[in-house]
């Protein structure tokens, strides 16, 4: 008898989907605090989030529901690392005083503007992937 594949690929593709979304969100977090890990970890990261989905995720809507909140800390995570982006600046790229100055008050406007959008995005996020698993959990008890 021929065993059946259990291989399918709209749960390949869907997967993928998500992964990507995480992948992409991950590489712009690392582009903003190590910009040289930014490439691989959008690599690895979709590699990684693509076999996760797969292998950890029985329907769609968990598949989406995680992804949501994945983005979800990704946003949270935004002001952070726009914060050690301003430090690395700072840092490296000023000389004077007032160059240092201007910097961090210009990486202080940064930080609280990722800080907004990071929080609205986030929170947007996190209601999506909640209502998303709670969607999907009562769909597994009928």
């Amino acid at each position: 008898m021929a065993e059946k594949s259990k291989f399918s690929f709209g749960k390949a593709l869907n997967t993928f989907i998500c992964a990507l979304l995480l992948s992409i969100g991950l590489s712009i977090l690392l582009v903003y605090s190590f910009t040289k890990l930014a490439g691989w970890g959008f690599f690895i990261g979709l590699i990684g989030f693509t076999y996760w989905f797969y292998a950890r995720t029985e329907t769609k809507k968990i598949a989406w529901g995680r992804t949501f909140i994945g983005l979800a800390i990704e946003s949270f995570l935004l002001p952070v690392v726009m914060f050690i982006f301003t430090v690395a600046f700072v840092a490296t790229q000023t000389e004077g005083v007032a160059e240092g100055l201007g910097g961090a008050i210009g990486g202080g406007i940064a930080i609280v503007f990722s800080a907004i959008l990071g929080g609205f995005l986030g929170i947007v996020f996190l209601i999506a992937g909640i209502l998303t698993l709670k969607s999907a959990k009562k769909g597994d008890k009928k």
